[in-house]
């Protein structure tokens, strides 16, 4: 299932349309940034990086 997280309409939520990974990973993209998602049984964590200008 983690390699769906980010695809755009995937959800495993009832009340949800899955979009907010897949547009923050185009955002975190567009700004020459990079994204990376980790689950365990703690939970999940999501790290976004940015380039220093």
């Amino acid at each position: 299932m983690i390699e769906k997280v980010g695809t755009p309409f995937f959800t495993t939520k009832e009340n949800s349309i899955g979009l907010g990974l897949s547009i923050a990973r185009r955002i975190v993209e567009a700004h020459n940034g990079t994204m990376s998602i980790e689950s365990s049984k703690e939970g999940t964590e999501t790290k976004m990086l940015f380039p220093m200008r």
